[in-house]
């Protein structure tokens, strides 16, 4: 399950790619290979085509790539286990032989979460903005008014650095390096003012769960 934000091109991206690059992995263990080495090939087919699509992303303009980015879900069943892997706030729910009760499989990567903002606010002490709460103000102007309007559809929502809900994510390479690729080149990005220092949203943390 692949959902993308701020446009669709790079969820399509990894939809394409990413069953190719964790088979690529799992062939590469041996026939008896743990669970846990199961996880971490698929953590590695993660990362590593995070890694591509920013390679990518300078063969071409840009322009698709620059800012969109995508949660991931993918489930692999390998001598019995189902291993559940995620990145991003996208839910799976299994139920481990018949009769037996349904589960949540995964844990939201998303900066409402209270284990994810602790993490953010370690990973960037002296950034007082690295989770948000957006809150509405005021604006004279109806299209600062909409705008208002829709931020606080949720008052609840917490955002990465006021951008972005999920804390783990492919692309979003404005949060993860603070440059953008735009005319050929990479540009420095400016999230916020104040202090920056990326990754805000880590491409490298894949959570799993097994069902047996």
């Amino acid at each position: 399950m692949f959902d993308g934000h701020g446009g669709p091109s790079v969820a399509e991206y990894v939809a394409r790619a990413l069953p190719a690059a964790v088979d690529a992995e799992l062939n590469l263990l041996s026939p008896n290979a743990e669970a846990s080495a199961v996880e971490n090939a698929i953590s590695r087919a993660f990362v590593s085509l995070d890694a591509q699509l920013s390679r990518d992303m300078m063969k071409s303009d840009g322009v698709a790539l620059r800012r969109p980015g995508s949660c991931a879900l993918l489930a692999v069943e390998r001598h019995g286990w189902l291993h559940v892997a995620h990145a991003g706030d996208c839910r799976a729910v299994v139920t481990c032989g018949k009769g037996q009760q349904l589960m949540l499989a995964t844990l939201d990567h998303n900066a409402k979460e209270a284990a994810e903002q602790l993490q953010l606010r370690a990973a960037h002490p002296g950034e007082d903005d690295v989770v948000v709460r957006p809150r509405c103000m005021h604006h004279h102007f109806l299209s600062f008014l909409i705008i208002c309007l829709q931020i606080c559809k949720h008052p609840s929502a917490c955002y990465v650095k006021g951008r972005l809900q999920p804390t783990r994510a492919f692309g979003d390479f404005h949060l993860k390096n603070g440059r953008e690729w735009r005319g050929g080149e990479w540009v420095n990005t400016r999230v916020r003012p104040g202090p920056f220092t990326p990754p805000c949203v880590d491409g490298d943390a894949v959570s799993f769960a097994r069902c047996f």
